[in-house]
This record gives C-alpha cells, structure tokens and sequence, in this order.
C-alpha cells in the first residue's frame, strides 16, 4: 500500500493546491511526518499562490503573528483580502470571532516553543498578547 504522504507529495509537486495545502497542515502539525513549520508555511504559501483560499487565511494570520517567519502586516492584510476575496468565510465576515482563530495559532505556537525548550521570554510575550486581546470581543462559539 502506498504512503499517503508520498502520494500528496506527488499531486503536490504536480501543482495540486489541495495537495499542497494537505501538506502544510501535516508538517504544521506533525501528521505522519516529522514537524517543520519552515516546510509547512512552504507548501502553504504554494497552495495560496494557486488561489486555495483556506491557504491564503492561514498565511495571512501567519504573517500578522509572525509565526516562524518575520511579522509583516502588508503581506498580513494583502493575503486576508485574498482570502475573502477567493471565497474564504470563516473569521472573515464576523471581526468578533478573529481573536478565536489568534488564540488557537498563539496556543500552538507556545506550546511548541515550551516542548523546544523556549520558556520565559515565550510566557511573557502571552501575558502581552493576552492584555493586549483583552480589549478584543472574545466569542468562543
């Protein structure tokens, strides 16, 4: 029987947006592959560039958090419009429910960072964020 991951692989490197996507998330998240979020933001920005809508959020909040790569609102914000615009609906049409969607990514990150070994700095930019969220409507649906 065939790898599945040798198989999206393949419809990736065949310029398959779905393919490309399914591999960001598995690197993103460590699914039958070893975890590497240089690999998944990769394969993530592929599938954006083909018009993969979820993609294009995803790589919008990467940019906003900076999340394994340089914050850059620009890019942040041009990635967001094209999500919309490419028909992605969630977190996008409702401003009150965007912080869930920051809470889970921060979540992740932190975790991540604590399992590497992080720590301290990593805790003090959360008590950051999380003054900084206070302010934000928080609709946990």
């Amino acid at each position: 029987m065939d790898n599945p991951i040798d198989n999206l692989l393949q419809a990736a490197n065949e310029g398959d947006a779905n393919a490309q996507f399914a591999l960001a998330k598995a690197f993103g998240n460590g699914n039958e592959v070893e975890k590497n979020l240089t690999t998944a933001f990769n394969w993530c920005e592929k599938a954006a560039q083909q018009g993969h809508a979820e993609a294009m959020f995803i790589l919008s909040e990467t940019y906003r958090i900076g999340l394994g790569i340089p914050k850059n609102l620009r890019l942040a914000r041009q990635w967001r419009q094209a999500a919309v615009k490419a028909g992605w609906k969630r977190n996008a049409t409702k401003a009150d429910q965007a912080p869930v969607a920051t809470w889970k990514v921060v979540l992740k990150f932190i975790l991540l960072m604590l399992a590497a070994g992080v720590g301290i700095l990593l805790l003090v930019v959360l008590v950051i964020f999380a003054i900084c969220a206070m302010s934000a409507p928080m609709n946990f649906h």
